[in-house]
């Protein structure tokens, strides 16, 4: 039981490389002109403006970029064949 406890108090020690794996929607939002200073635009669709509105609120880009700063990242190839033309 000590040599188990001794184990897991070393291990949570331990520093492992993390890797934040990107979805599509993530992707989406690192790009859109949305988070980069067009949430004032009126849109003709609705969730568009609703999507705006909530940018204007509370802005995407600053926490997704504070998230990966210094994060190894990656992209999962899709599993849908109509995603794969976005990556």
């Amino acid at each position: 039981m000590r040599e188990r406890e001794s184990i897991v108090q070393r291990l949570t020690v331990l520093s492992f490389p993390r890797q934040v794996n990107l979805d599509v929607t993530t992707l989406l939002s690192l790009v859109s002109n949305l988070t980069h200073g067009r949430h004032h635009f009126r849109f003709e669709d609705a969730v568009l403006n609703a999507q705006a509105a909530q940018e204007r609120r509370a802005p995407s880009l600053p926490r997704l970029t504070a998230f990966l700063e210094g994060e190894s990242r990656g992209v999962a190839p899709p599993r849908n064949s109509r995603v794969a033309p976005l990556c």
